[in-house]
Order: structure tokens, then C-alpha cells, then sequence
């Protein structure tokens, strides 16, 4: 059997790559990544994807400059960062679409958190969020912010 090196490469690309937001919004799909390089230390469980980077699962988007992938021992996803100005992220689902934008955005599959750091803005529906840092939590929905460096978070919502 001849294996070539890009056949090996596009495979050991979606083994790593696969399940990094599937944690996250608890789907199973296929995700797709672009970027203009990679690199993918297997050893540390580390891949990092820099410029235009864009991943694609069903409805979810996450554009960034830079895309960081961390895996555990048993190969699942811990965390992802995205770095951007900003970046961002789209979940397109049919009942609570999400946006989020910041220069800094972690997600934690464990607790299924999403943290925005650096003009973070989060809109829900009509609603919108602005403030240095936002955590979003996928399970519970709900979102936290806190006054830093004097700047206070905002909120702009339309009733009902």
C-alpha cells in the first residue's frame, strides 16, 4: 500500500482537527478548517493555524488570524484559542443564534465555556453585549461580565 505524504498529512490533519467544537455545541459533524499554515506538534498535542483561519461545523463559524487546538493524552479537545482583531464567532442555530466577536476567544470544552476577551461584543437575537471580557456558557446560557479597568459592561436589550 502507498501512502502518500500529503494522504498522511490530510489524515493525521482530521484526527486532530476533529471534535474541537463538536464538545462545545454537542455535535458530531464533520468540521472543516482553512488556514494559511499549519502546525501540528503531536507529541504536545498542540496544532496552531495562522492566517485567515476559518472553521466550519453545520451552523457554527470561528474566524481568526491565528487558531490554537489543544488536545489531551486521550486525544480529546481541552481548549481552543482564537486570536484576531478580532475574531469571531457565529453559532447560526434556528432558536438562540450567538454572535461573539473579541481580540482574544477561549473555549473550554470540559464546562462548555466560551470566554471573549479584549472589545468583547456578544449579541443574542436583538440583544447585545459589550465589555473587556465576557464568559458565555453553552449548557446553561448564561453570560457573565465584570467592570475592568474602569470600563464597565453595557448592555443594550429590547423587550419582549
Amino acid at each position: 500500500m502507498n501512502i502518500t505524504r500529503s494522504s498522511l498529512f490530510l489524515f493525521l490533519l482530521i484526527c486532530f482537527s476533529s471534535n474541537c467544537l463538536a464538545l462545545i455545541t454537542n455535535n458530531k459533524s464533520p468540521i472543516s478548517i482553512e488556514s494559511n499554515t499549519l502546525e501540528l506538534n503531536q507529541q504536545q498535542g498542540i496544532a496552531t493555524y495562522l492566517g485567515h483561519v476559518i472553521l466550519k461545523q453545520d451552523g457554527n463559524e470561528l474566524i481568526a488570524d491565528k487558531l490554537v487546538i489543544y488536545k489531551n493524552a486521550q486525544g480529546k479537545t481541552e481548549k481552543i484559542l482564537a486570536f484576531g482583531k478580532p475574531a469571531k464567532y457565529t453559532s447560526s442555530t434556528k432558536n438562540d443564534p450567538i454572535f461573539g466577536e473579541a481580540n482574544k476567544i477561549t473555549f473550554f470544552t470540559g464546562n462548555q465555556d466560551m470566554i471573549l476577551e479584549g472589545e468583547a461584543k456578544m449579541t443574542q437575537k436583538q440583544d447585545s453585549f459589550t465589555a473587556p471580557y465576557i464568559t458565555y456558557n453553552f449548557l446553561s446560557k448564561m453570560i457573565r461580565s465584570k467592570s475592568q479597568e474602569g470600563i464597565r459592561p453595557t448592555i443594550i436589550f429590547h423587550p419582549s
